[in-house]
């Protein structure tokens, strides 16, 4: 069972999920950090970066820390290829926290403004993870569907459909 507590600003700023307790911290509405309630050095810092408008910010970088307050990879995140970046309409938060529910709470902050195009997972263990994420979209601009593959060598991993239970049309 998960248990979110909200701060007056509807923000998430502690969840229990599977006995396992963490706090988040916020800085403007932006997520800044997010720990292990019984182990702080284990976290995750987010960094963001203002778009071209000069006005939204967009998720850049997020940083793994260990409970030894080691640093145990980083995940690098970019919007525009080409100087081209497409608006994120409808966001579903990245896949960024335990419970894959939680990615639909709009309970996190802003994270980006955009649509994330590619993303680099860097870890200390294995070699880097480099994915291109392309979209098709739904008349209303909402994502349809969600195509990942390798950003060096093109090779497909997968493709994921988003569906959208809310008022705002029908899927």
């Amino acid at each position: 069972m998960a248990q979110y507590i909200l701060n007056a600003d509807s923000l998430c700023v502690e969840s229990t999920i599977n006995n396992n307790t963490t706090i988040y911290e916020y800085a403007n509405g932006y997520l800044r950090k997010t720990y292990n309630k019984s182990k702080p050095n284990q976290r995750r810092e987010f960094i963001y970066e203002f778009a071209p408008d000069g006005v939204s910010k967009n998720l850049s970088k997020t940083t793994y820390y260990d409970e030894n307050n080691i640093q145990g990879g980083e995940t690098l995140y970019t919007y525009f290829i080409n100087g081209q970046g497409m608006v994120d309409l409808h966001p579903i938060y990245h896949d960024l926290f335990e419970s894959v529910s939680c990615r639909y709470l709009p309970i996190f902050g802003k994270f980006s403004a955009h649509l994330v195009r590619t993303t680099i997972i860097k870890n200390k263990n294995f070699d880097d993870f480099k994915y291109l994420r392309e979209y098709t979209f739904y008349p209303d601009g909402r994502v349809k569907t969600e195509k990942v593959s390798n950003l060096d060598n093109g090779v497909f991993y997968f493709t994921n459909g988003k569906k959208y239970s809310s008022p705002m049309s029908a899927n």
